[in-house]
């Protein structure tokens, strides 16, 4: 029963602990992603070193409990937090050559924010409790993939289809319709201008037929 108590007491200093840290200069990266997306948590230990421990926290939620938890023969599930049990998994396989990415499945807008990457180096039970090495933090946000640049409703059919920069703007009704109208208006007046003519013509032509026909005096 002690030794559960002294567990206990442990994992809850290294919790604590592991979100008090600031962002060091091992990297601090941002990283954009559309709702229902994965999300891979890049980290990295550059000595190519498999860490005794490895954990990923949020650090606004660092009282609740891990992100991902792996201490080689304890996958650390009691550990995580409930949203994220069954959705955080290694990207590569027993953390080969020192690469203790996740991969984050299906995000949501609840997972925007900050995940933190840190490890504890040596022997399991060699290295000191409560002080896990900050390697990476990732700042995550989740967009809706509804509203993301380039879908149909902000650049497809609506804004360069037939009703910006088709029919309405550049065809049959703006520049179409209305240049054959005034088109038509002008062949009407040139076609009453030629009709008029006409008639002139005519009347001139029998003004002067009567004249001739008109008997000359003596």
């Amino acid at each position: 029963m002690a030794c559960l108590t002294v567990a206990g007491i442990g994992l809850l200093s290294l919790l604590c602990s592991a979100g008090s840290g600031t962002v060091a200069s091992q990297g601090s990266h941002n990283l954009t992603v559309r709702s229902g997306e994965d999300a891979v948590l890049l980290c990295e230990d550059v000595t190519h070193t498999v860490p005794a421990l490895l954990v990923w926290i949020r650090p606004e939620l660092k009282s609740e409990g891990f992100i991902y938890f792996d201490r080689g023969d304890d996958s650390g599930e009691s550990y995580q937090l409930s949203l994220y049990r069954g959705r955080v998994e290694l990207r590569v396989p027993h953390m080969t050559d020192g690469n203790m990415s996740v991969v984050l499945k299906n995000v949501t807008m609840n997972d925007t924010g900050t995940y933190e990457c840190r490890i504890e180096k040596g022997p399991p039970g060699r290295t000191r409790r409560g002080e896990p090495e900050l390697i990476t933090a990732i700042h995550l946000k989740v967009e809706d993939s509804g509203y993301m640049t380039g879908n149909t409703k902000d650049g497809g059919s609506e804004d360069g289809g037939s009703e910006d920069g088709g029919s309405e703007d550049g065809g049959s009704e703006d520049g179409g319709s209305e240049d054959g109208h005034s088109r038509g208006h002008v062949g009407l007046q040139v076609a009453v201008s030629l009709f008029l003519c006409g008639v002139l013509v005519l009347v001139f032509i029998i003004v002067k037929y009567k004249k001739n026909q008109e008997p000359k005096s003596i």
